[in-house]
């Protein structure tokens, strides 16, 4: 049977809530999301066996639509699932289970609802046992992502496995990366951040 859990929401500042969202790793179970109507991609299923690592995945949103997913063919950026996809301005914290000691290739997208976009897609590598925090912004400028291994809730640290990818569209389902050879952008020392500050928000309007 499948269980489906969330985290506590923590305070409004993303920073702030970081220490409570870190005490709560311990108490998650890990879920399947799976697809519901409307939705746009099918949802993520927690691997039934073996090794696994733990993801909880929090969003800052400030209004407008937002998706974090991941994929199953994590080099190509191929075959997207999606974690959780809503419009909620306060979304609680959620956890899943991932395949460990493997690529793991994850993605934020966020729709404003004048319908400029902007999406970071990130590739690590979990390991067997951890746990891991994605917390995901929004601002006016961009979206920006944080990856810390969260194994020890009271000393959290940057993963240092993380590369950001090069998009080649907004929100593909295949071939949504470029190869990996092509990325070099690995988090700076003592930074969270998704190699560049920012990923700009881009008019996903058709042109005239």
């Amino acid at each position: 049977m499948t269980l489906r859990a969330t985290m506590p929401s923590g305070l409004k500042k993303p920073r702030a809530a970081l220490p409570l969202i870190l005490v709560a790793l311990a108490l998650g179970a890990c879920v399947a999301n799976p697809a519901k109507p409307g939705a746009r991609f099918p949802g993520y299923e927690a691997p039934a066996a073996g090794p696994t690592a733990r993801l909880v995945v929090r969003v800052n949103n400030p209004g407008g639509h937002y998706t974090v997913s991941t994929f199953e063919q994590p080099v190509a950026c191929t075959k997207r699932r999606e974690f959780v996809s809503a419009t909620a301005l306060q979304p609680e914290s959620a956890t899943f289970a991932l395949v460990a000691n493997k690529l793991q290739t994850l993605s934020f997208l966020h729709i404003r609802p004048d319908r400029r976009g902007c999406e970071i897609i990130v590739s690590f590598e979990p390991r067997a046992g951890n746990s891991y925090l994605m917390r995901n912004t929004a601002t006016a400028e961009g979206c920006q992502v944080e990856l810390f291994n969260a194994t020890d809730a009271n000393a959290a640290v940057v993963e240092r496995t993380r590369i950001r990818r090069e998009r080649i569209g907004m929100g593909l389902d295949e071939n949504a990366c470029k190869p990996l050879t092509s990325t070099v952008t690995r988090p700076a020392a003592g930074s969270a951040g998704s190699g560049n500050a920012l990923d700009p928000f881009i008019d996903l309007l058709p042109s005239k």
